[in-house]
């Protein structure tokens, strides 16, 4: 078994299917919005897309996790100090950018706003 492993990839799984407080979840957010603004019904469409993404997010992590351990994984084990130790300025930059996204979106908006005139 790999719990630490586990629990790295049940958070990035959660940062992936945009849940609230995530960096996805900001990008998602926005895309529905314009999409929604444009044309109603590619928004449903995204929306579609966004629930089935994170259905087979879920059901994915689920199986790495709790599912059956093949003869070829047995003889790895948990993750060493130094791969978590590169793992874990990942996951804060995922909450950081999911928790204050003006950060990114200030420094982007001139870009964005020459594409769209």
């Amino acid at each position: 078994m790999m719990p630490i492993m586990g629990t790295i990839w049940m958070i990035l799984t959660l940062g992936n299917i945009a849940i609230p407080g995530t960096s996805s979840y900001v990008g998602e957010l926005l895309v529905f919005m314009g999409a929604i603004g444009n044309n109603r019904y590619m928004g449903i469409l995204s929306l579609l897309g966004m629930v089935l993404g994170g259905v087979y997010g879920i059901w994915l992590c689920n199986r790495m996790i709790y599912g059956e351990l093949s003869n070829y994984i047995i003889k790895y084990r948990d993750m060493s100090r130094g791969e978590l130790s590169r793992m874990i300025p990942n996951i804060l930059i995922i909450i950081i950018m999911g928790i204050y996204p003006n950060y990114i979106t200030e420094k982007m908006s001139l870009t964005v706003s020459g594409l769209l005139v």
